[in-house]
């Protein structure tokens, strides 16, 4: 993860008051982030805005779509909505 152009972007968000939790099934627990391996519909429900960095094939499109308020998709990942924005 220290190498992972991710970091900076939690960084970044951080420094600025974001909470962050990565969700991330290869991340270990030894980074200092609050790291979950699994994605819920709780979880996606509860966030302000979700961030899609990586493709993990491990992750539903579909979960995040149905649950997440907004999404800022990097990889374009998630299918097209009103709360989805493609970069």
């Amino acid at each position: 993860m220290r190498e992972s152009p991710a970091r900076h972007v939690i960084d970044a968000l951080t420094a600025r008051g974001a909470h962050c939790t990565v969700v991330d099934p290869h991340v270990g627990d030894d980074t200092g982030l609050r790291v979950s391996t699994r994605l819920e519909a709780a979880q996606l429900a509860d966030a302000d805005a979700v961030v899609v960095l990586t493709d993990h094939p491990e992750f539903d499109p579909q979960l995040v779509h149905a649950h997440a308020s907004y999404v800022l998709d990097t990889r374009r990942t998630i299918p097209p909505g009103d709360h989805i924005e493609h970069l």
